[in-house]
């Protein structure tokens, strides 16, 4: 579907190469109305900054994904605004049966292990363990706008795949599906506040556990989502995700 692509890093190493972006982003700025990041910037805000000043980013500002990959600012946002989710420890706890041990500003569950059998090397700062939370694996699938307004597009189940070293990466996505009670209502008031607390624009993805009614919030991702290819909005999703702050109230009108 798309009139041209362009390389942006070497196809062995599965890397942007962010000279390469930058090159591309002066050249056509006057070309394109903005850029749209997906995912492989996670850990990369400042990409995403020098990015921005060379042409408009349409989506998350680089300012939310760099509280989403820091795990301390990430959590510190979810206890602001009064966000459950799984206790988090930053230094290695001194039992750490029953806890994963997790990197910021990474992606598909790759970096997940568990914590008793994860090698004892973390450095400060590079990771940060989290107890483990029972429940079903979800995710929500939404369109945000300005100024912390969301439009819950659909729950979605999700499951992993183990790899070599890598036991909890992503296997796949299904939804919509259903959730009993209040669980509506519940979440959409999640979205709001997320959506509030790290600036999401466009179509994002949020993960989470539920358990006994209640949500537990384990990433955010401010970027197009796997679980997207499960929803259509009358006139496209991607046109949805353009125009959402300017035309957000119509969203659900097209659902």
């Amino acid at each position: 579907a798309a009139e041209a692509w362009r390389p942006l890093g070497d196809p062995a190493r599965p890397q942007i190469d962010g000279e390469r972006l930058l090159a591309q982003l002066a050249r056509r700025r006057d070309e394109l109305a903005g850029w749209w990041p997906g995912s492989g910037f996670e850990d990369r805000p400042e990409l995403l900054e020098a990015g921005s000043v060379l042409c408009p980013l349409l989506g998350t500002p680089a300012e939310g994904w760099r509280r989403l990959a820091d795990p301390r600012a990430f959590v510190e946002r979810l206890d602001a605004w009064g966000i459950a989710h799984p206790e988090v420890a930053f230094t290695r706890p001194s039992s750490v049966l029953g806890w994963l041990r997790k990197r910021g500003g990474s992606r598909g569950g790759e970096h997940v292990q568990a914590a008793d059998t994860a090698p004892d090397d973390a450095s400060p700062g590079a990771w940060y363990w989290q107890r483990w939370q029972d429940g079903v694996p979800m995710s929500m699938t939404l369109v945000c706008a300005a100024p912390g307004r969301a439009c819950v597009l659909g729950l979605n189940r999700q499951w992993s795949q183990p790899q070599s070293g890598q036991p909890f990466a992503y296997g796949g996505v299904l939804g919509p599906v259903g959730l009993p009670g209040r669980a509506g209502s519940l979440l959409q008031g999640v979205a709001e506040r997320l959506a509030a607390a790290f600036e999401l624009r466009g179509v994002v993805g949020v993960d989470f556990i539920w358990h006994e009614d209640s949500a537990w919030v384990l990433e955010v991702n401010p970027r197009w989502p796997a679980s997207a290819g499960l929803y259509a909005l009358q006139g496209g999703l991607v046109r949805a995700h353009l125009q959402a702050k300017a035309d957000f109230h119509s969203l659900g009108e097209g659902m």
